[in-house]
């Protein structure tokens, strides 16, 4: 049984068809077995209880939300999460730039809370088990 997928590109004119193969030996569900989508959801993005969880334990104050310790522990928890994900998926090169650009983020941040403060860098690099 052959089931033919559609795929096109929004600003130009390319459009590409291809078919994919279900043998008769299939589960029966194609739509989830056969067809690979992308899903990123539970793996690389942070839920609203573990955002809560990593604030409670890296405020500066008791209604901070954006300070640079924070941001870094938010970020650094983003970036443990993107490279299991990229452990597992060698070839997801868009995910792979993502990363970098967080690893950067994270290191102006770090630069900035070393430039005002010693102590409080090393304690959060420490904390954050971070730099070896």
């Amino acid at each position: 049984m052959y089931i033919k997928s559609h795929a096109s590109i929004y600003n130009s004119q390319v459009t590409k068809s291809f078919y994919l193969f279900a043998s008769p030996f299939h589960c029966g569900n194609i739509v989830s077995c056969c067809i690979k989508t992308r899903t990123i959801d539970g793996i690389m993005s942070l839920t609203q209880e573990k955002k809560q969880e990593i604030m409670s334990n890296y405020q500066v104050h008791a209604t901070d939300t954006g300070s640079a310790d924070l941001q870094v522990a938010m970020l650094t928890e983003r970036i443990n999460r993107l490279s299991q994900h990229l452990q597992a998926n060698k070839k997801d090169h868009s995910s792979r730039r993502g990363l970098l650009k967080l690893i950067g983020q994270r290191k102006r941040l770090l630069g900035y809370i070393l430039k005002g403060d010693r102590e409080r860098y090393q304690a959060l690099i420490a904390r954050l088990g971070i730099r070896g």
